[in-house]
């Protein structure tokens, strides 16, 4: 064999491997079949080269010539298109089916004329294929499609946040890309230059760039698959090697002394190659493994980061985000999941995965599988024969539908709050006995994390909820007073408009001028349009307080005066029906405090109805902000019965309450001041008996805190 022949079938074997895997590796998104049609449109260009070693005949080699150019021709176009889809740069979509439409007709005409490819020509190195009157069409285009996707590649690594791949995956792109323009080193030679064609050394650069931004910085996640194809590639470069040498010895040397047949050379490879087979694997593994994939970390290192990372953190959704995404980038994992026990407690659902198809699935109390990890107690390990074949069939379905090769029960005391599911790694390796020792500090982490950041989120529904009745329970208290403020302007209006009717048919009208009418109607209309504003206040108020807020806290500048006016005007009726002052006292300058003004009027409302509630008839409450230091202070001032200092310490507390049966539920200071720690913000009370009481509020100023 010619020693020319090497480099092609070199890239045979590396791109037909390679872009086979990928193709069947799920899953098949729209990038992954794209860039293994790439490496499958080289894989003929190169198998048909190495093949054009051994023909001899002048018209198969032009056949040849002009067959590798089915592929050839699309290359570019193709690796331009990979580019557009990775960076999901669709406005390249219309000049990509262009390129295509361009190499499909360029393909349509290579057989029947030798317009695009015409026939060969032959070199002391091989034969190359010789162009045609249209080639420089394909030439200037593949010029075209580099330097546009060179371009779109400058454009994302300028502005990576318009793009879903991170400024490092686009340097190496970059680089892939420009070892690919290399390439074009090979377009002399179908002009008649006589230079050996190094397109392919190029592309395997190319290729190699890729592939290492794949494996170390996740530009595909085939990791797996790069180091299957290049273990495969290098096993069948050593069975062709050994082969060739076997047969060389053996012809050159032993057959002239011996009679060798070839079926001898076969069984003597064979035996040598069995030998070789597993010490040649191992040897191949270790160098993948060292220099395309990630150096080992040390598991302890692992759940100290991970303790650091989730011990604080109260949102659950976020807490299973960090966990899955330490374990899978420190163990290389190809999937896993987090199963959490929902609030109800009647069964566990899918709280984040990655890689499986189960993220909807829900598990019964009763179930096989909770049932079985509930006994179990300890992490189960799929990969230990002794344990797998254990397991009941139905269990090991549904591990099997998670992935998962390790499976964690997680408790808190005897509680089964969760499972958390370890796929395989991407390396094909087991897990060790360092990794399977330290899984029962894990689960213990996972779990507290979990369990914390559950109990959390559960806290802050039931606040949501609580704060709604406690906002219910508020509204009926005057809810008469509303109905009285708004039939007193109706009644007024359909007075002044029935008694016009009755002066108009009574003929009362008669002796007025017209200019003395029209000023008697406008004084109705303008009683009209008063009472009518008066209606509109009392219900916009009343719509202010009633709508349901959001259930997660805003952080936004409020303005304290005008939330205290819409308390105020919520609650007038009421006060003034129980000769309630109200005394406001709110500087115009006064700078806007951050938090979420309806739970702020909420807040208000409440406080001033219970002052109102307290003082029952003739008294004052006062509304006083001023600004002290780096905080709002706002102070509701009261000089009703006030409250003993046993009372002042329970205040706060769910349930309690002074009020009689009925009249209220203990909720609503409990819930004002979780809304309150929500926002940053205290709340105090100072109280004697029979001086009355203050509550105070310290808000941050929100220009600060922003």
């Amino acid at each position: 064999m010619s020693i020319y022949a090497i480099p092609p079938l070199l890239g045979t074997l590396a791109f037909a491997s390679l872009g086979l895997f990928v193709f069947l590796h799920p899953p098949h998104t729209k990038e992954k079949r794209i860039f293994s049609l790439l490496f499958i449109e080289t894989f003929i260009w190169q198998i048909i080269w190495f093949i054009s070693f051994f023909t001899k005949t002048s018209a198969h080699i032009d056949f040849l010539a002009k067959f590798a150019y089915l592929g050839i021709t699309f290359i570019p176009f193709t690796f331009y298109h990979f580019i557009a889809e990775i960076l999901k740069a669709k406005k390249e979509i219309n000049l990509v089916r262009f390129f295509y439409i361009l190499a499909v007709f360029l393909v349509a005409i290579i057989f029947p004329t030798n317009l695009f490819v015409a026939g060969h020509r032959s070199f002391s190195w091989g034969n190359f294929a010789a162009a045609g009157p249209l080639y420089p069409i394909f030439m200037i285009s593949a010029f075209v499609a580099m330097l546009r996707g060179c371009y779109v590649l400058i454009k994302a690594k300028r502005h990576p946040e318009n793009y879903p791949i991170s400024r490092n995956h686009v340097h190496y792109l970059l680089l892939g890309l420009f070892a690919y323009f290399l390439c074009t080193l090979d377009f002399p030679q179908v002009f008649g230059f006589k230079i050996y064609p190094v397109g392919t050394l190029f592309f395997l650069l190319s290729f190699s760039i890729i592939a290492y931004a794949i494996t170390r910085h996740q530009l595909l996640d085939i990791e797996v698959i790069i180091k299957k194809t290049l273990v495969l590639a290098g096993l069948l470069v050593m069975v062709m090697g050994v082969v060739n040498i076997i047969t060389s010895i053996v012809q050159n040397s032993l057959g002239k002394v011996l009679p060798v047949t070839p079926g001898l050379s076969m069984v003597i490879s064979g035996f040598i190659i069995i030998l070789l087979h597993d010490p040649v694997k191992k040897w191949l593994v270790h160098i993948t493994d060292r220099f395309l994939f990630q150096k080992k970390e040390e598991f302890r290192v692992v759940l100290n980061r991970l303790a650091e990372n989730i011990i604080t953190i109260l949102d659950l959704d976020k807490v299973g985000q960090i966990i899955l995404s330490t374990l899978r980038e420190s163990l290389r994992l190809e999937s896993g999941a987090i199963i959490l026990k929902d609030e109800s407690d009647k069964g566990y659902y899918v709280l984040d995965s990655f890689n499986i198809q189960t993220g909807r699935a829900y598990y019964e109390l009763d179930s096989f599988l909770v049932k079985y990890v509930y006994g179990s107690k300890s992490a189960i390990s799929l990969e230990d024969p002794a344990i797998r074949g254990k397991i009941p069939t139905v269990v090991l379905a549904r591990l099997m539908e998670l992935c998962a090769m390790i499976c964690i029960p997680l408790f808190i005391h005897n509680d089964l709050i969760g499972i958390l599911t370890l796929g395989k790694k991407k390396s094909d390796e087991e897990f060790t006995q360092n990794e399977i020792g330290h899984f029962p500090t894990l689960a213990g982490q996972v779990a507290i994390a979990l369990s914390n950041a559950r109990n959390a989120d559960i806290i802050r529904k039931n606040q949501i909820v609580l704060l709604q009745h406690a906002k219910m329970a508020a509204l009926g208290t005057f809810s008469a007073g509303f109905n009285h403020d708004i039939r007193n302007p109706l009644n007024g209006m359909k007075g002044m408009i029935e008694m016009h009717q009755m002066n108009w048919e009574d003929g009362l009208f008669k002796n007025h001028s017209k200019d003395d009418y029209h000023e008697e109607v406008n004084k109705m209309l303008n009683s009209v349009v008063e009472d009518i504003d008066t209606i509109t206040g009392k219900i916009k108020g009343l719509l202010e307080f009633v709508r349901k807020g959001e259930v997660e806290f805003k952080s936004e500048p409020v303005d304290l005066e005008k939330e205290v006016d819409s308390a105020y005007r919520i609650l007038r009726s009421q006060m003034q029906h129980d000769v309630i002052d109200f005394i406001k006292e709110v500087p115009a300058d006064l700078p806007k405090v951050l938090g979420d003004a309806t739970r702020i009027n909420e807040i208000l409302v409440n406080i001033i109805n219970n002052a109102r509630q307290a003082i029952k008839h003739n008294g004052t409450i006062k509304v006083v902000a001023k600004k002290n230091r780096n905080i709002i202070e706002l102070n509701i001032i009261d000089d009703g019965p006030g409250m003993s200092g046993e009372i002042q310490q329970q205040i706060f507390d769910p349930f309690f309450t002074t009020k009689q049966e009925g009249e209220g539920t203990g909720m609503g200071l409990h819930t004002a001041r979780g809304a309150l720690k929500q926002m940053n913000a205290k709340i105090s009370v100072k109280s004697e008996v029979g001086k009355g009481s203050t509550f105070s509020i310290e808000f941050n100023i929100a220009s600060i805190q922003q």
